[in-house]
């Protein structure tokens, strides 16, 4: 019985063999993934870099890590922790940039809020005008915060715009006014 278990066991023991083996090489590449992401944060020039690059660059890393699959469970939990933390560092580095920008695009607000205050609408319009360019050369926020913030901006433009608009109106009717006598 055992020299025909053990016969029958030979194709299970080639299989297993190789699961190790993927298992191991999985582990490998997780390790060298980890190790490229360490080199990428620490070379990286975090002062010019692409924002957008660098927010691919981490989902794409973490997407490849999953990728490498099976590992032995151990194997998992040590990797995945590593994973994590230079994750996080590369994250800290992307939430310090949305920061920035956060506040930078606070600071137009207000100045777009001052620009209703204005007296002299010509110089409101092209201020209003000037804010909504260093607006789009402000970089990436995250989304939610980046459409409230918007809202609130445009809130403020367009009241300089309404003022143009309700001085046009007025200069119509006068206009009118004038044909008309």
């Amino acid at each position: 019985f055992r020299t025909a278990a053990d016969k029958a066991y030979l194709p299970c023991k080639a299989f297993y063999a190789d699961m190790a083996n993927q298992r191991q090489q999985n582990l490998l590449n997780r390790q060298q993934l980890i190790a490229q992401l360490i080199d990428y944060e620490a070379s990286m020039d975090w002062q010019t870099a692409d924002w957008g690059i660098v927010q691919k660059t981490l989902d794409a890393a973490r997407e490849t890590f999953r990728s490498f699959s099976p590992v032995d469970r151990h194997e998992h939990k040590n990797s995945q922790a590593s994973l994590q933390l230079i994750s996080d560092k590369i994250y800290a580095h992307i939430k310090a940039e949305y920061q920035k920008n956060i506040e930078a695009k606070e600071a137009l607000i207000s100045q777009a809020n001052a620009l209703q205050d204005v007296e002299q609408l010509s110089q409101a319009i092209e201020q209003s005008k000037q804010l909504q360019a260093d607006w789009k050369a402000i970089g990436i926020t995250p989304n939610k915060a980046d459409q409230k913030l918007w809202q609130e901006f445009r809130v403020a433009c367009d009241a300089v715009f309404s003022r143009r608009d309700e001085q046009r109106q007025q200069n119509r009717v006068q206009i009118e006014a004038s044909i008309e006598q």
